[in-house]
């Protein structure tokens, strides 16, 4: 028995085309197969012969303008090829030492891989592309939607339209009645001494914004607080901030999920009569803010004040007071400009308090007082 060994082809492509149509009548495997055993030369062709079809093999592919050789083969019996059972092994596969012939070896791609493994490694490869098209299209899909959201974000700053803030009031307790419809009712309010204010930096511009009281709506808890300021922290503070609003807004309905902007009021009863506590919590430059307030009749104006200063966060406007809670001096005033500096006539939305002397100051009597002041308009783009 004997191997024929092709080293070389004829360079015209049909004596070449007519080689491998002899080889593959010989090896008696698809002319497919051959031609790839055949683009790498030189190859030992994976079957024994008798010295008689060896020796036809040989004359044959001359003839062809092909060089090739006899070869002798082992003395060992080779295992026949379990995905072609005419041709003898010659290679193991390195994954299940599987034997296989020099086509399956081609066919592997450069790898010792029986037929069986190669699909698996396939299947791998095809499900890992996908994954990886998966997350490609979810990732451009995050980041198209972030692009969408900044956009629409930074076009509430052009001023080109009026704003649609959602004032969605919650209580705690029995808060009273009368106080909760009077914190409904100068939402109102609010909305026109804002208008008012945007008309000194844009006197023909429309109003600002369009503002929709919400509720009461009774909640059992006070929305979460961060734990601390490590990013796992913010990170569980958000998710479980989300929970939160999320109750909240199937109580509210469309009016709070649609606006551009919505700001969530927690009322709840005052801890004591002498002393009554307002807070408040806004995203910079997001859609979102908090205010709790401990709330009866003298404390509706003051709530609607913070309600103002946590929407401004949500344009853009950054604090002007300090860790004290004491006013910064010019950038908090409501007019630096003003001479004598003191006192000042209202109170910046953003600083809280209206300053009367250089060491001295007091929050608003009322909403008449609530002021935005020339670097907080610059902030939110109201002037430039």
């Amino acid at each position: 028995m004997n191997h024929v060994v092709v080293h070389g082809l004829s360079a015209d492509p049909r004596w070449a085309r007519a080689a491998a149509v002899a080889v593959s009548n010989a090896l008696r495997v698809p002319i497919h197969d051959v031609r790839l055993l055949l683009d790498h030369l030189p190859v030992t062709l994976p079957k024994r012969l008798s010295d008689a079809d060896a020796a036809e093999l040989r004359a044959k592919l001359e003839s062809l303008g092909a060089r090739a050789e006899i070869g002798p083969v082992p003395d060992q019996r080779a295992l026949p090829c379990p995905a072609h059972e005419s041709m003898d092994s010659s290679v193991i596969c390195s994954r299940c030492n599987t034997p296989m012939c020099a086509i399956c070896a081609i066919h592997g791609d450069g790898q010792a891989l029986c037929a069986k493994c190669l699909e698996k490694t396939r299947r791998a490869r095809g499900f890992r592309r996908l994954r990886i098209a998966v997350l490609l299209a979810i990732l451009a899909a995050v980041l198209l939607w972030a692009y969408n959201d900044v956009s629409r974000r930074r076009a509430r700053n052009d001023w080109r339209r009026t704003l649609s803030v959602a004032v969605v009031i919650l209580y705690r307790g029995p808060v009273e009645a009368e106080a909760l419809e009077s914190l409904r009712a100068g939402t109102r309010t609010l909305q026109d001494r804002l208008a008012e204010e945007l008309a000194r930096y844009q006197p023909r511009s429309a109003r600002p914004f369009a503002l929709q009281a919400v509720g009461p709506f009774a909640v059992s808890a006070d929305p979460p607080v961060p734990a601390g300021s490590a990013l796992p922290d913010l990170a569980r503070y958000s998710l479980n901030l989300w929970r939160y609003l999320r109750r909240v807004n199937s109580m509210a309905g469309p009016p709070a999920t649609s606006a551009d902007m919505t700001v969530y009021v927690i009322t709840r009863v005052p801890s004591s009569e002498e002393r009554t506590q307002v807070e408040g919590m806004g995203e910079q430059g997001g859609k979102v803010g908090i205010v709790r307030v401990e709330l009866d009749a003298k404390m509706v104006d003051f709530a609607l004040f913070v309600t103002a200063h946590e929407l401004m966060h949500t344009l853009g406007a950054s604090e002007k007071y300090d860790a004290a809670g004491r006013t910064l001096i010019p950038a908090g005033l409501a007019d630096p400009l003003l001479s004598p500096l003191y006192p000042q006539k209202c109170a910046d939305v953003m600083a809280r308090n209206v300053v009367i002397g250089p060491n001295e100051e007091r929050p608003p009597d009322s909403l008449e007082e609530l002021c935005v002041g020339p670097i907080t308009a610059r902030e939110i783009g109201w002037a430039r």
